[in-house]
């Protein structure tokens, strides 16, 4: 009698159920506790060879419950570490053991903490019923919260989290905190509205990621726009949506720089007196093709030298280089509009660089520029200090009143004193001796 069960974990008998042995790994693999017999069967059914896609698949699910068992008890020893020692440079020595940022570490404590006050969501990560993903989105979506409130959604939410993936399980929480308090959440709305941006950030292959940052529903209006420009009109042509959304964002740019005026109709502004351009850094010898040295696109960074010397074959189709000794240029593309081609050279002694400007049909102009000589600095004449003037000099000293007989009859007090030995009559006390004055002026 043949048996129904397989001589060896993973190994289907013919005959057999296609699901019986998956169903059977399913059954053995369940569950996280104990660890060292579920790392046992693991073990066995990966040394059986199996190929079956069902059987791994289940090995694979186990390791991911295992994992998840694991993150839940690193979070109550983080829980303990930050009992025991509050305040110690926790997060340093965490950093420096695991050898991560500092930041990271703190993002692993405050994570353990959440789990602390959240409780549920910290034994069904303990269960391996989320994963660690799971559990930061309930503790996000919620963290805005009083924590009764945040655990009585959590408490809703958690029996259908094992099916649903992280996206889905964000937007019923976000619809569940609107519900709970709208008020607060249309504060928190308008004060994230204030920190609306555009970034840019660099990436590999020349490539760069342009990141905006605005409410919801100008960023959905947007997209739809960016969907309406991007349908194909031409059943050749070969570009997939995502990229037939990005030329349709660039056309709307480059119509923009090229016309030189809004969609309103004003003028584009400008920026210390230059239109909307891109600045690049190159080397005079990998224009040439002498070499393949990396250009520099200002705002970004390094860029490969095929695609500075295909931007600058796009502007100038023959560029005009004045100087021998020439080594770098600065490269400037204004998408302005342009009337004719001229193209003006400037060359100097003793100058590594040249000067060159040219604009196309397209209205794109390319200039490399020199930067100015440095002229000498002029001289300053020596510091001359000058003596302070007297006060009152002679010429206009107050002249002394004159003694008459009213005066004398009045007893009125006057500043001439009585003549004494060896002064001259007619000086009081108060006036300068001319010896002295002679002093005083004699270097004015």
């Amino acid at each position: 009698m043949p048996s129904t069960a397989a001589q060896h974990p993973g190994v289907r008998t013919p005959g057999d159920d296609p699901w019986s042995e998956r169903r059977r790994a399913a059954r053995a693999l369940a569950g996280t506790h104990p660890h060292r017999r579920i790392f046992k069967r693991l073990k066995s059914y990966l040394s059986s060879g199996t190929t079956d896609a069902g059987v791994l698949t289940e090995m694979v699910a186990c390791c991911r419950r295992l994992r998840s068992n694991l993150d839940g008890i690193e979070a109550e020893i983080l829980q303990r570490l930050q009992d025991a020692h509050p305040g110690t440079g926790t997060a340093e020595e965490l950093a420096a053991r695991l050898r991560i940022t500092t930041a990271a570490a703190d993002r692993m404590l405050n994570r353990a903490a959440a789990l602390d006050d959240y409780a549920e969501v910290h034994f069904a990560l303990l269960g391996g019923e989320i994963d660690l993903p799971k559990a930061e989105v309930f503790i996000d979506a919620t963290r805005t919260l009083p924590d009764a409130q945040a655990r009585a959604i959590h408490r809703t939410l958690l029996p259908e989290a094992p099916d649903l993936t992280s996206g889905q399980l964000r937007h019923r929480l976000r619809a569940a905190v609107l519900a709970v308090d709208a008020d607060l959440a249309q504060e928190r709305h308008e004060e994230a509205a204030t920190q609306r941006h555009v970034s840019v950030t660099a990436a590999d292959d020349g490539m760069a990621y342009l990141t905006f940052y605005l409410p919801a529903t100008e960023a959905v209006a947007a997209m739809t726009t960016l969907d309406c420009l991007a349908v194909k009109a031409d059943p050749d042509d070969d570009r997939p949506v995502g990229a037939r959304r990005v030329d349709a964002f660039t056309d709307l740019i480059n119509q923009t720089m090229t016309s030189g005026r809004t969609p309103e109709g004003r003028p584009v502004p400008t920026q210390h007196r230059k239109r909307p351009h891109l600045v690049l850094t190159i080397a005079q010898s990998t224009l040439d093709g002498d070499d393949d040295s990396p250009g520099y696109l200002a705002g970004y960074g390094p860029l490969s030298a095929e695609v500075v010397r295909h931007l600058a074959a796009e502007s100038v189709p023959s560029p005009t280089v004045a100087g021998t000794n020439a080594a770098h240029a600065e490269v400037a593309t204004t998408n302005s509009r342009g009337k004719g081609t001229d193209a003006t050279a400037a060359q100097g002694e003793g100058t590594s660089t040249t000067t060159v400007q040219a604009e196309d049909a397209a209205g794109r102009r390319v200039r490399s520029r020199r930067p100015p000589p440095r002229r000498p600095r002029p001289r300053t004449r020596p510091m001359v200090r000058k003596r302070p003037r007297p006060r009152h000099p002679p010429s206009q000293s107050p002249k002394p009143k004159e003694l008459t007989p009213q005066a004398l009859a009045s007893g009125e007090p006057t500043s001439q004193p009585p003549e004494q030995d060896g002064s001259r009559p007619g000086r009081s006390a108060l006036t300068p001796s001319p010896a002295r004055c002679s002093r005083r002026t004699r270097h004015r």
